[in-house]
């Protein structure tokens, strides 16, 4: 074999090996996940934490063609990264909003329950009706949050004023102070965010005495979200999209992914 021939050769043996191990790893998928919506998604020791964050992960073990690469960003931050094509997915948003740019979904990962959480003397209960009944209400909420249909025609229309938040914990002390009547948000979110403030002695006596029964406005499922802008920017999107589908219904026939969502989450610490 000449020396010529032998290059040839051993060139080709190179590229047909970085073709194999090309192919054995695992395709990256970056997810901008929300840092603050606890017990599903907030940061811990810089780190994406929560029960959304367990359960994807989870999830992964039954692909093992792809991997997820998590990072934490601040809602409002996530969304345009999200619609740019910045990152690859979204989690958690709801699909049941307003947001025309996202293209797929997989999930459901669960059903959060939105509520609102008000004042002491806000005369509202079970029986009133949105937005009507709430009509000249100061309503706080997450930034950049789209809760639920009704929530955003009681805003567009005017009946309730909305002031926007960093997180629950700023929201909860607006709450105390009166500078709104009411928080909006899932269920579960009020109740960690409230129970974490209460732990830290910086925040304590800045949280109500108590939180109100609160009014429940609207049920909705919470998903991992692919924009129209990053499925063009990686048609191959879609095939993880499918993938992770079929498993999440493999784990929701089986009973994992209701166990997963009803065992205690993570721990938050201050």
């Amino acid at each position: 074999m000449d020396v010529v021939h032998a290059g040839r050769v051993l060139a080709g043996l190179a590229l047909a090996s970085a073709t194999l191990l090309a192919a054995a790893q695992p395709r990256v998928v970056t997810v901008a996940v929300d840092d603050a919506h606890p017990p599903y998604t907030y940061a811990q020791d810089s780190q994406a934490a929560g029960l959304y964050v367990r359960l994807m992960g989870e999830a992964m073990r039954g692909l093992p063609g792809w991997r997820l690469r998590l990072v934490l960003r601040p809602w409002a931050r996530a969304l345009q990264e999200s619609r740019q094509g910045r990152v690859d997915a979204l989690l958690p948003p709801y699909r049941e909003v307003d947001r025309d740019w996202m293209q797929l979904f997989a999930g459901p990962l669960h059903m959060e329950q939105v509520v609102l959480s008000c004042v002491t003397g806000v005369t509202i209960g079970p029986a009133s009706r949105w937005p009507e009944g709430f009509s000249g209400l100061r309503v706080g909420t997450t930034r950049a949050y789209l809760l639920s249909h009704q929530l955003s025609a009681g805003f567009a229309r005017e009946l309730v004023r909305q002031l926007e938040y960093r997180d629950g914990r700023d929201a909860l002390a607006a709450l105390a102070t009166g500078e709104i009547d009411c928080y909006g948000n899932d269920l579960k979110d009020i109740e960690h965010s409230y129970q974490a403030a209460l732990a830290d002695p910086r925040w304590a006596p800045r949280m109500p005495r108590r939180l109100e029964p609160p009014v429940v406005i609207a049920s909705q499922n919470a998903w991992l979200g692919v924009s129209q802008r990053s499925l063009q920017l990686r048609p191959e999107l879609a095939t993880f999209v499918e993938a992770l589908n079929a498993r999440l219904a493999q784990m929701r026939a089986s009973g994992e992914l209701r166990r997963l969502m009803e065992s205690p989450s993570p721990e938050r610490r201050p």
